[in-house]
């Protein structure tokens, strides 16, 4: 299995601007690098233990095989724009829509066979299956409040504790950042890295 973002988001879920006030910070020449890249670690790792995505982003999923259900990582799902296989004679096919029926209510979403449908044979190789999808909130203000001020703490940890952005590990993040994350887990998502 292997997940490739296609289209990144277009922001954060928190501004720069926002950060510096809270971590009492000037925007300056000095401080920018610092704080941009607080910020991107903070929003990297919360989606990471989150298994999320907080900004709406594109990807591609490839998988051995069909399954039902499928589960997409990344929540909130948001569309899926196809799915292609390879077929037995190792030909690129597209599924039809009619075949199967996306489920973006659930976390993770899903992906299943519609009724009295069958999913098609595939050629026995790793990468047979590709799924693209969406995934993410529109837009910052649509992110969760507990998410963002997580954020918010962590890339405020990151600029006092530079050397804990090395360390990708739950004892470097405070705990009440962890207790924020942890209540937004999406548990039994099909996670890849």
């Amino acid at each position: 299995m292997g997940l490739a973002l296609i289209t990144p988001p277009t922001s954060q879920p928190i501004t720069l601007e926002d950060l510096a006030g809270h971590a009492r910070w000037e925007i300056d020449v000095d401080t920018f690098p610092r704080l941009t890249s607080a910020l991107v670690a903070a929003v990297s790792f919360s989606e990471w233990w989150t298994r999320r995505q907080f900004i709406s982003a594109a990807y591609r999923l490839k998988i051995a095989a069909f399954s039902d259900p499928i589960e997409l990582p990344r929540a909130p799902l948001v569309s899926v724009e196809s799915i292609k296989y390879i077929d037995d004679a190792g030909v690129e096919q597209v599924l039809a829509t009619t075949v199967y029926e996306v489920d973006t209510t659930l976390e993770p979403g899903r992906i299943r066979r519609q009724y009295e449908q069958d999913w098609p044979d595939t050629r026995n190789q790793a990468d047979a299956v590709t799924i693209d999808f969406t995934s993410g909130w529109a837009n910052a203000a649509a992110v969760p409040d507990t998410l963002r001020h997580a954020i918010r703490l962590l890339a405020a940890h990151y600029i006092e504790n530079p050397q804990a952005m090395a360390a990708i590990r739950s004892q470097e993040i405070p705990y009440g950042v962890r207790a924020l994350l942890d209540s937004h887990l999406v548990i039994g998502a099909a996670y890849v890295a």
